[in-house]
């Protein structure tokens, strides 16, 4: 026989089934390593939590006389944080394993069938015990009676079996495979069908393990010593004259590789802890099982076991399939991270492999040191000792293992048994069955492994389907008393979280990081809560960390970027943050890096993001933040592409549970593009608006803004009632700007009571508006100029005003008081004022454009519209005074016969500035005189009107040119408005006008009757 490829000269019939069981036996060892290479990887697994957090964003401060309102709005961030994810409780798992058991009992009872002594009887009552235990009544299998299905199925394979050792002997070995693989399959089919339950192979193989685990056993015993024989094996083949020094090379060789598994010993004993590298016992047991086709080969033509049990083929074929059960079983442990009955065949293993190979280097120096000198070939006769038997050698290490059992106080029983129930617990978990799976897994782990990993997480993670939630912490903390993984450690750190113990969750990761020092997940995680207690510098060494251990993960970048939105550090320049690459997908990164430059006031470009991706498509908290984010980032710059990825955004159904929020960024975004009227109207237009303080609040600001008073006091006294303080504020401030001093003054009064961050600003305020105004500094003399300016002399005004020192409120001043001259036609006194101040370096940006403002209406009143033409793009405005830049233009325009683009400007400065009356006023003027059309003139008061219907002015158009229209009706609705608006000597003059007016086109309509000429 050919003792490398023993299997050459056996029949065809034979070696092909042969040859096919040992292909299927390595593949099960590679399955077995990529299993225990990827570890408890396989069964627990992440899940990237994102959640959807707002931080505070300045959009713009608001300036009405000295006050400046900072504006300020949320922009959104995804953090992404680490849980557990779903554990993988795959059916695929129990059916692959069930098939191979299924495959391996089928080639057992083939094979029994050629054995005829007490072999076969021990060979199937194996089986009959393996089918008892799959405990067929507990999936509804009992066919009407007591173990029904069990009988039935006992039947078929025993009369099966006797018949074919009796009668058919010489059947085919392809066809009693066959016949026997067929009832199997018949009879997993009938249980599919007729169980009642949902996943019948899953109790099957759980209540089933029973055999296959003590099967594995024997195999793991039956394979221990093989290393040394290997090493017999080589040392007497390859030097067959070395006589004694083989012995003594065998003694030396020996000596370390059991010195080495007795250290493992010692550790699990608890006699010593030594931390140096020690073999893995579960890839010395692959090595022991491949020696040992071989070893159980020789080990069988040297004993006399081959006359009741060839090796040739039926041997072979046991191992194999014995090797088949084993690393199926082992495989389907680690899958399913059944940690438990892994430590058990740690101890097995560790056990037989000290035991066994301590017996066989005993046996081989008790039988060969005399023959050493003078047999050469050892290895024909290694099994043929005389002094000590194999038998007895395998009695020794069975005892030794026995003795070291007792020892550990039957530990590897009770983690056997420990094992066995979480398997039970786990059949019940897939059918959510929550109090069954709680009682199996109890008994597990109060019974017989209570520091087990697996049965500690799986209590911890249905405690909330037990009403158990008060011991999840404990448990957790118990899952890290033998085997710590990461999953336990980043589960107990949430659960801390959960409670708001941050400190707490924080201790928990870092000791993780102790064990799992590159740990992607622990790192991003503990950066987070570091995060979240303001330890800004820990927070992001950690997440750079996670960068690095990331594996190409994007997590860490995001969440780079998400903390550096929330904390821009002032004067910090973006191209020295820490660079980060962006998926052209990365919609959670863009959503957090727009954010960021929003924050820092920084226009971003998409420059390689594909925005027209099916992320970016679907409406969820990373699509909403990127939106919306950019929607606010591209706000003063029109003609972006930020509203139509927002329209796009909101028109998904999906898209309604982040409610007013996208509408807002619409709304913000066209107001601060230059489209104010469509904004406000946005804004205003929402359903949630009348029961939402804060749109109110915002509502108010952008009219008092465009100095549209009396819609801004309205909507902030609505703020004021749903409980919003600082509407109050502002509110005082609108009143104040309308000159409504009556209705301004008491809540002054009320703020400068309250003893809040206002108190001081409204006692300052007070003080220039009492009747004997104390002006005790620069501010004082400022707001006196500014809220006396209608009410007192301009000759006082002035002398306020010479006395002003510090430059900010001098420049505001100026500005006031040219406008204030100018209103009162002496446009060359304000020149003065503005020649007198000269440069003001010093100032803000605010005052700078405020004096820019003040010198246009001052030219404009001058008719010096050329030098405004040619100086106005040289001036530096703000936003709000920016958007008068197209009228100022247009009425230069106009008046240096040049006519072009007139329309064009008015119309820009008319969305930019839509509560203007002047600019309303002068639009209409120009369609009316310059175009000759009246609809269009009375069209554009109309839409002033609705936009501002305080306005006096306004209304008194409407009614003149609602006349010439012919809508009386109106004009006199119009004219009942205006009684309500203005005093009576205002009134009564404008009706001599709107009088005279109704005259003359009721005379030209007569004329046109009588066939006159108008």
């Amino acid at each position: 026989m050919n003792k490398g490829f023993f299997w050459k000269n056996w029949e065809t019939s034979y070696r092909i089934p042969f040859l096919l069981l040992l292909g299927l036996f390595l593949v099960n060892i590679f399955l077995y390593l990529g299993l225990y290479f990827t570890g408890i990887d396989y069964f627990f697994s992440w899940q990237r939590i994102a959640d959807l957090e707002g931080t505070n964003f300045k959009i713009e401060d608001i300036h009405v006389g000295a006050f400046e309102i900072p504006l300020e709005t949320p922009l959104f961030v995804i953090e992404e944080y680490f849980k557990v994810g779903d554990l993988n409780f795959s059916p695929l798992t129990y059916y692959l394993f069930g098939g191979i058991l299924l495959f391996a009992f089928s080639l057992w009872l083939s094979i029994l069938v050629e054995v005829k002594n007490w072999f076969y009887g021990v060979g199937m009552a194996i089986f009959a015990f393996f089918l008892a235990s799959l405990n067929f009544e507990i999936i509804g299998l009992d066919l009407g009676l007591s173990n029904g299905f069990l009988i039935v199925s006992l039947a078929l394979f025993f009369v099966s079996s006797y018949v074919m050792q009796s009668f058919f002997l010489k059947m085919h070995f392809w066809i009693r495979w066959a016949i026997f693989l067929g009832i199997m399959l018949g009879l997993g089919t009938w249980a599919s069908y007729a169980a009642a339950v949902q996943y019948p192979f899953v109790f099957l193989v759980n209540f089933g393990v029973i055999v296959p685990v003590l099967l594995s056993i024997v195999f793991i015993f039956m394979n221990a010593h093989e290393v040394l024989r290997a090493f017999w094996y080589i040392l007497v083949s390859y030097n067959e004259r070395g006589g004694i020094q083989n012995i003594q090379h065998f003694s030396v060789i020996s000596v370390i590789y059991l010195a080495n598994i007795l250290l493992l010993l010692g550790e699990y004993q608890g006699w010593w802890r030594i931390d140096i590298y020690k073999l893995d016992l579960f890839l010395l047991l692959v090595l022991s099982a491949l020696l040992g086709l071989w070893g159980i080969q020789i080990r069988n033509e040297q004993s006399s076991i081959s006359k009741i049990l060839p090796f040739a083929p039926v041997g072979a074929y046991l191992f194999l399939i014995l090797g088949l059960i084993c690393f199926s079983t082992l495989s389907f442990f680690i899958a399913t991270a059944n940690d438990s009955m892994l430590s058990m065949f740690r101890t097995v293993i560790l056990y037989s492999h000290f035991t066994m190979n301590l017996a066989f280097f005993m046996y081989v120096l008790a039988n060969f040191i005399p023959l050493a000198r003078e047999f050469t070939s050892l290895d024909t006769i290694i099994y043929k000792g005389k002094i000590i038997t194999v038998s007895m050698m395998y009695y020794f290490g069975i005892g030794v293992s026995m003795s070291l059992f007792v020892g550990a106080k039957n530990l590897p029983w009770f983690l056997a048994q420990g094992g066995y129930y979480i398997g039970l617990g786990d059949s019940y978990l897939v059918e959510k069955d929550y109090q069954m799976a709680s009682i199996n897994y109890k008994v597990a782990h109060d019974r017989n492994d209570f520091i087990g990993h697996r049965i500690n997480y799986m209590l911890a993670s249905i405690t909330e389907q037990t009403d158990e939630s008060a011991f999840k912490l404990e448990y957790l903390r118990d899952a890290l008393l033998r085997n710590p993984s990461p999953y336990v450690y980043v589960q107990l750190s949430n659960a801390l979280k959960e409670e708001g113990r941050m400190l707490d969750a924080m201790f928990v990761l870092r000791d993780a990081l102790k064990r799992f020092p590159h740990n992607l997940q622990i790192n991003n995680n503990l950066a987070l809560l570091y995060e979240k207690n303001q330890v800004t510098d820990s927070a992001f060494y950690y997440l750079e960390q996670a960068e690095w251990y990331g594996g190409g993960q994007n997590i860490a970048q995001n969440n780079l970027w998400m903390m550096l939105a929330k904390i821009p550090t002032k004067g910090e320049k973006l191209e020295n943050l820490p660079a980060i690459k962006n998926l052209k997908t990365n919609v959670i990164g863009w959503a957090n890096k727009t954010a960021l430059f929003t924050n820092y006031g920084q226009g971003i470009t998409l420059e390689g993001f594909q925005t027209d991706s099916t992320q970016i498509k679907t409406a969820n908290d990373a699509t909403f933040a990127f939106t919306y984010n950019y929607a606010l980032n591209q706000a003063k710059k029109p003609g972006s592409k930020a509203l139509s990825l927002l329209n796009a955004f909101m028109a998904q159904d999906t898209a309604r549970i982040y409610g007013y929020n996208p509408h807002f960024a619409r709304a913000v975004n066209l107001y601060y593009s230059g489209q104010v009227q469509d904004g406000i109207r946005a804004l205003t237009s929402l359903p949630t608006l009348p029961e939402d303080s804060y749109l109110n609040v915002v509502a108010g600001l952008w009219l008092l803004e465009q100095q549209a008073y009396g819609p801004a006091v309205s909507y902030l006294s609505t703020a004021k009632n749903l409980g919003n303080t600082e509407a109050v504020f502002y509110q005082a401030i609108a009143l104040s700007e309308m000159r409504d001093f009556a209705q301004a003054i008491p809540l002054w009064i009320e703020i400068s009571q309250s003893k809040g961050k206002h108190a001081q600003e409204a006692n300052q305020i007070l003080n220039v508006l009492k009747d004997e105004a104390e002006l005790n500094n620069d501010l004082d003399k400022f707001n006196f100029i500014h809220y006396q300016s209608r009410l007192t002399s301009l000759e006082n005004l002035f002398t306020v005003y010479v006395s002003i020192q510090k430059p900010e409120y001098k420049a505001r001043a100026a500005a006031t008081l040219m406008l204030e001259y100018i209103q009162s036609q002496k446009a060359d006194k304000a020149e003065e004022i503005f020649k007198n101040l000269g440069t003001q370096a010093s100032i803000s940006a605010y005052a700078q454009s405020l004096l820019h403002f003040a010198y246009c209406k001052m030219r404009l009143a001058q008719q010096q519209h050329a030098q405004l033409l040619a100086e106005i793009d040289k001036l530096k405005f703000v936003r709000i005074h920016q958007n008068y830049k197209p009228y100022f233009k247009a009425l230069a325009l106009a008046k240096t016969g040049s006519p072009q683009d007139l329309e064009a400007n008015y119309l820009k400065a008319r969305r930019a500035t839509p509560f203007d009356e002047e600019i309303i006023l002068a639009l209409a003027d120009y369609y009316f005189n310059a175009q000759r059309n009246t609809e269009k003139a009375y069209l554009t008061v109309v839409d002033g009107v609705r936009t501002n219907p305080f306005s006096v002015d306004l209304q008194k158009n409407y009614a003149l040119l609602a006349l010439e229209m012919g809508l009386d009706f109106y004009a006199e609705e119009a004219l009942i408005e205006i009684q309500s608006l203005s005093t009576a000597e205002d009134i009564e003059a404008f009706k001599i006008i709107y009088n005279e007016r109704k005259k003359t086109l009721a005379d030209r309509k007569q004329a046109i009757l009588n066939g006159e000429q108008p």
